[in-house]
């Protein structure tokens, strides 16, 4: 054991060692700027590559154009040397966003994507790319699709392309698309650029503040025309007429308009002939500087990300636990019993701690016959509820998140539920573990079971478990099984 614990550390070392022998590789000066050259290695990707260098993988594009069509055994590569990368732009002190953290995203992609087909997603600590493609209603095999890089698995801060999805909901025909947010961009330009109230955007995404609406973060956006071609509000035009005086030139009716010359030539063919005077010019000029719009009354729509509400404290909290606990099929009714009792415990020591608790206790019915539970909203006690806890199918909470939304109360689903009511109702308050580390306690229990026994794995056909068994032959690694 020993030995192979030294073995370990050498390599520990010996890695170490190579990465800071960066300045090995031949270094270049390209405008200004200093590279590595290195040549790729085979079976390399640009991801592991970026890693060697402590550089994003954004970063390697931008210097490599056309790399991100795939590498070669041999290509030489422009490394950028990792001080002397230009760091990402912070935003001005007007504009309500946050600036990004010091850790650079690691991109899969070289340039600005167009959201009307993709957008782009973050990844934070705990989640997999199976728990992604379930938040954005994708797949898996879509993801690998646009990201060949995370085959080999996902980390903290890596940006993901996201295949654009408007989402239909047939109960509460509501129509929402993703957004990621860029530099620059404020509650008031988003709001523009799909022309719609603040208060919508703020609506559809409850929770929605100063801190969290920073670049980089991923929002939804209520979406009425499911195949509207969506352009950036800084970048939106509208088409003007303008009659040429005498004198005036294609370079000074550009700067009176501040548009660009080639852009004037675009919209008018006649102009091959020669500017003339009295001929009549099709401008096409930014809505922003057309639309008068006080900085006042801007940042008065951005402080709307600042408002928020006090909790109303009350004497005495009420609970709602309702729960189909009398519902036989498949043995539900053990487990839900067994959390009952769990629950009750919880809430004697919430007591004993000094909580006023006054806990009422519903049978709902079953499956998806939802009249019993339609009929219980209708009384004083459920009305009178501080929170609500229960529903364990999509049918039970969408009538529950309803009901919390209406009567402002707060509303916990107890179960993990692949449901979209919680990006519906600020409300609610959703008992999700995050998925890495149920992969984990999943694959200790399989080992703990079968760690004698001789483990075959299958490949074949469609499998959306495919976070668990890599996580799973990880630990059987690990454990020499």
């Amino acid at each position: 054991m020993s030995k192979i614990f030294s073995l370990v550390c050498l390599f520990f070392i010996l890695l170490s060692s190579i990465e800071a022998q960066n300045p090995q590789y031949e270094t270049v000066t390209v405008d200004g700027k200093s590279f590595y050259k290195y040549k790729v290695q085979s079976g390399e990707g640009l991801y592991a590559i970026s890693r060697s260098f402590s550089v994003s993988v954004a970063d390697i594009l931008r210097s490599n154009p056309g790399s991100n069509q795939g590498l070669q055994n041999g290509q030489e590569l422009l490394i950028p040397v990792a001080g002397n990368i230009a760091t990402t732009e912070n935003v001005g002190s007007s504009s309500p966003l946050v600036p990004l953290s010091a850790a650079t995203p690691i991109s899969n992609q070289g340039g600005p994507i167009d959201q009307n087909i993709n957008f782009n997603h973050t990844v934070v600590s705990g989640e997999t790319v199976y728990s992604i493609s379930k938040m954005y209603n994708t797949s898996v095999e879509d993801i690998y699709r646009l990201n060949p890089s995370v085959k080999e698995g996902i980390g903290v801060g890596e940006v993901l392309i996201i295949p654009q999805r408007r989402v239909v909901s047939e109960v509460k025909e509501e129509n929402y698309r993703y957004h990621t947010i860029l530099p620059k961009e404020t509650l008031y330009s988003v709001s523009k650029t799909y022309s719609l109230k603040p208060e919508d955007i703020i609506m559809a995404n409850p929770g929605l503040s100063v801190e969290t609406f920073q670049i980089g973060k991923t929002i939804r956006v209520p979406f009425f025309e499911s195949y509207q071609v969506i352009t950036p509000y800084d970048a939106q035009t509208t088409e003007i007429t303008h009659k040429v005086s005498r004198g005036e030139t294609l370079y000074s009716i550009a700067r009176m308009y501040s548009v660009d010359v080639n852009a004037i030539q675009n919209e008018n063919p006649i102009l091959a002939a020669g500017l003339k005077p009295n001929m009549e010019l099709i401008i096409p000029v930014k809505r922003s500087s057309l639309e008068v719009t006080t900085e006042r009354l801007e940042n008065d729509i951005n402080n709307l990300l600042n408002q928020t509400t006090s909790p109303e404290r009350v004497g005495v909290n009420k609970i709602g636990l309702l729960l189909p606990l009398l519902d036989e099929t498949g043995g539900a009714h053990l487990r839900l019993q067994e959390y009952y009792e769990g629950f009750l415990l919880a809430v004697e020591e919430m007591q004993k701690r000094g909580a006023n608790l006054e806990l009422y206790v519903f049978e709902i019915g079953k499956g998806d016959d939802t009249k019993k539970l339609e009929s219980l909203l209708q009384t004083l006690e459920m009305q009178s509820l501080n929170l609500i806890i229960g529903g364990v199918n999509d049918a039970q909470i969408r009538i529950l998140s309803d009901f919390s939304k209406e009567r402002n109360i707060k509303y916990v689903v107890p179960f993990s539920q692949s449901n979209g009511e919680v990006l519906n109702n600020g409300n609610i308050f959703q008992v999700n573990p995050l998925p890495k580390s149920q992969l984990d306690k999943a694959a200790a229990a399989f080992i703990n079971n079968f760690r004698n026994s001789n483990i075959i794995f299958v490949s074949g056909g469609q499998n959306d478990k495919l976070d668990f068994l890599s996580q799973l032959q990880n630990s059987l690694r690990g454990s020499n099984i």
